[in-house]
């Protein structure tokens, strides 16, 4: 070490160890990289250049998600959608169960497809709360036009059980008179090939149960519409890829056919709470998958992006979010459930994107939802009403 005023050459030689030293930077030395690290400032613009990378990266995990859907929704629609025609001698005595409670809209003609099936042997139970329903003077028709039709009425479930339709659907299978039980809501309209489409991958011992996708019967209100841009853009996309993942152990066997529902919804605030209320209890039956959605909404993150970075980068995200989500409401919606006119709604899906993720946020800190005006606390995994409902009379 020389002191500049005591050493021969004093402040020449300082300076010439200044320039050899940055002589070594500029090139790339180790000793480069030790003395960048060790300047305050330079430090701080690599670990911001670190972030900025890792942000980068976090931003694009949507797309990997959006690629497993369409990977995963081509493989599925592709399969045959008719298993019916491999089958069509086992049609096994089928029991369709059918909680209800309340009346829900054009009622009479989703029973009734029930009735119209081309199927050899099948009983129709029903199970309301009791004789005041105001189902039952409905169920009392349908047995008068079709009585050529096993139908039964129960009414009452006789015992308490987490919430009311699972009381009544206990109640049903101990009463059926098959082995096979096909269970549908009271919203739910069939075509008549239905009950042979839905039994038929049964014949494989290898199924315990079938499901299937459902549509929209008619979509006539902003809100109804956005339902479906949803249901096809978001929900089914999810349900998907699980299945493409799980393999042999997804719950049961999807078939690429639907079945129709009838909105009962007319307003923002009531899909808004039958949303929240879906949220709310996956984020308690699966709190990992539910924190890894954050990984699925690609519209926050880039927006994000596209506020934090450069036009050019932000526009390549957003520009890969629209792309994407198009593809993939078109691939399900109009290539897989031929939905005729999908295109006129399809900007919705940016709508539904921001609301699916306030929705999501909303979901952590909750505890409770409300079903069918009944308050239910969620506990362990389990709905436990906040008021107890009586036990309710059975009776034929």
């Amino acid at each position: 070490m020389f002191n500049v005023d005591q050493s021969p050459g004093g402040a020449e030689c300082c300076y010439f160890c200044y320039d050899f030293w940055l002589g070594l930077v500029a090139e790339g030395s180790p000793y480069a990289v030790a003395a960048a690290w060790h300047n305050p400032r330079t430090r701080g613009a690599v670990i911001s250049k670190a972030a900025d990378y890792l942000f980068l990266a976090l931003a694009s995990a949507p797309f990997i998600y959006y690629l497993l859907v369409l990977y995963s929704s081509r493989l599925f629609f592709r399969r045959p959608k008719d298993g019916s025609e491999r089958n069509v001698d086992f049609t096994p005595p089928v029991s369709n169960l059918k909680p209800v409670r309340g009346l829900d809209p054009e009622a009479y003609e989703n029973f009734a497809s029930y009735c119209r099936q081309d199927y050899p042997e099948y009983e129709l139970i029903f199970c309301v709360g009791d004789e005041n329903d105001p189902s039952v003077p409905v169920l009392q028709k349908l047995m008068h036009d079709f009585p050529e039709r096993q139908i039964r009425i129960l009414y009452g479930s006789g015992r308490n059980a987490i919430n009311d339709k699972v009381a009544k659907l206990v109640r049903m299978v101990n009463e059926a008179r098959n082995e096979v039980l096909v269970i549908n809501d009271s919203d739910v309209r069939v075509e008549p090939n239905y009950l042979r489409t839905v039994v038929a991958p049964l014949r494989d011992p290898k199924i315990g149960g079938v499901t299937c996708l459902y549509v929209s019967t008619h979509d006539k209100t902003f809100t109804q519409h956005l339902q479906s841009i949803g249901m096809i853009s978001d929900f089914y996309p999810g349900i998907l890829v699980a299945r493409q993942l799980d393999g042999i152990k997804f719950a049961l066997e999807l078939l690429p056919y639907a079945v129709q529902t009838v909105p009962d919804y007319d307003s923002l605030k009531d899909l808004f709470i039958k949303r929240l209320r879906w949220m709310t209890v996956m984020r308690h039956m699966r709190p990992w998958g539910h924190l890894g959605l954050a990984f699925t909404q690609g519209l926050p993150w880039c927006l994000a992006v596209a506020l934090t970075h450069p036009d050019a980068i932000g526009l390549a995200y957003v520009s890969a979010y629209l792309f994407c989500r198009v593809l993939i409401t078109w691939l399900i919606g109009v290539w897989g459930l031929k939905q005729s006119g999908l295109w006129r709604t399809m900007p919705l899906f940016i709508v539904w994107d921001a609301t699916a993720f306030l929705i999501w946020l909303l979901t952590f800190g909750r505890n409770s939802i409300r079903w069918r005006n009944v308050d239910y606390r969620i506990r362990e995994g389990m709905l436990v009403p906040v008021v107890q409902a009586p036990v309710q009379n059975s009776s034929h």
